[in-house]
C-alpha cells in the first residue's frame, strides 16, 4: 500500500509506467520511476535522444542528459559541427563548456 501511496504522490500512473517500458525501461524500480518523473523526463524525451542516436540510455543517464539540456536539436547542432560519435559524456562537456553553437 505504500507503494501506491508513493506512486500517487508523484503523480506516477500506469500510463507513465507503460510510456517507460515502451522506451526500453521494462523493469523500471519505482524509485527510478520517481526519479525520471521528478526529473520530468518524458517519454517524448527519451524517444527524442533515441532518434539521435542514444538508444540505450541508462535511467542515470537519461536524468544527467535533461540535468545538462542535453536535447535533440543540440546533439544535431553537435553534428553539424563535426562532433559525432560522441558519447553523452563528451556532449554534456562540449555543451558546458559553451562548444556548441
Amino acid at each position: 500500500m505504500e507503494d501506491v501511496i508513493r506512486a500517487s504522490n508523484h503523480e506516477i500512473d500506469a500510463n507513465y509506467l507503460s510510456s517507460l517500458r515502451e522506451m526500453g525501461f521494462e523493469k523500471v524500480t519505482l524509485e527510478n520511476a520517481i526519479r525520471l518523473k521528478n526529473h520530468e523526463i518524458t517519454s517524448s524525451y527519451l524517444s527524442e535522444l533515441r532518434s539521435e542516436g542514444f538508444s540505450n540510455v541508462s535511467v542515470d543517464d537519461a536524468i544527467r542528459a535533461k540535468n545538462h539540456d542535453i536535447s535533440a536539436d543540440l546533439i544535431r547542432r553537435a553534428k553539424a559541427q563535426g562532433y559525432t560519435n560522441v558519447g553523452l559524456d563528451e556532449l554534456i562537456r562540449l555543451n558546458n563548456r559553451g562548444l556548441i553553437k
